[in-house]
């Protein structure tokens, strides 16, 4: 997809519905969870995260501290080593949600007033639509 800490990752890919995105990229935990969120603004159901093993997994701590639903661990994934992968849901997950306002006032802010900072007024938006309520 892109970079998680990109915004126009979120922008290129908001138009798109996703039934599941598998995360596999940088595994530290502070892009793991840049990339979970990424996955969670999307709106998709499902999320599968890489490198899974061990309690002390970055992705398996960000996973958690975000509030993903676990389902299952899919263990021996990569040609007989002991990396597995995690299986969750989206607890904030939302089939009526439709992006593209949000998507349009994050494209504004590129175009219009790019390179300033992102808009985290789009994002607080964004997150408030996926609060548990």
């Amino acid at each position: 997809m892109g970079s998680s800490i990109e915004i126009e990752t979120f922008v290129r890919y908001a138009n798109r519905k996703y039934d599941l995105i598998f995360i596999d990229g940088d595994h530290s935990y502070e892009f793991v969870k840049k990339d979970i969120k990424t996955a969670l603004y999307l709106n998709v159901p499902y999320i599968l995260l890489d490198d899974f093993t061990g309690p002390d997994a970055p992705c398996r701590i960000a996973a958690k501290e975000l509030g993903l639903t676990f389902v299952k661990e899919y263990t021996n994934i990569h040609n007989n080593s002991n990396i597995s992968c995690g299986f969750f849901i989206n607890p904030y997950y939302n089939p009526s949600l439709d992006l593209s306002q949000i998507k349009k006032e994050v494209e504004e802010h590129i175009v219009v007033e790019a390179p300033k900072p992102a808009p985290i007024g789009a994002f607080k938006k964004l997150t408030k639509l996926f609060v548990k309520k």
